[in-house]
């Protein structure tokens, strides 16, 4: 098993790009409280570390349970 991520910012683009079904990726949502979508909660949450001033506020990670 792979795991690699990184921390990172641009909340749209990853909503984006872990919404997209043709690239074979898994994605659940256990739960959203306030946001209506993805892309809203990875807003809000980048929000948040703006607000104390960091820079990069998601973190990405990608898991191969089947590294060859």
């Amino acid at each position: 098993m792979i795991i690699k991520g990184k921390s990172r910012a641009g909340p749209s683009q990853l909503a984006y790009h872990l919404g997209r079904a043709d690239t074979n990726e898994r994605v659940e949502i256990l739960q959203l409280d306030s946001a209506g979508t993805t892309a809203d909660a990875f807003r809000d949450w980048q929000t948040y570390t703006l607000a104390t001033k960091g820079k990069l506020g998601l973190y990405h990670a990608n898991i191969d349970p089947d590294a060859k």
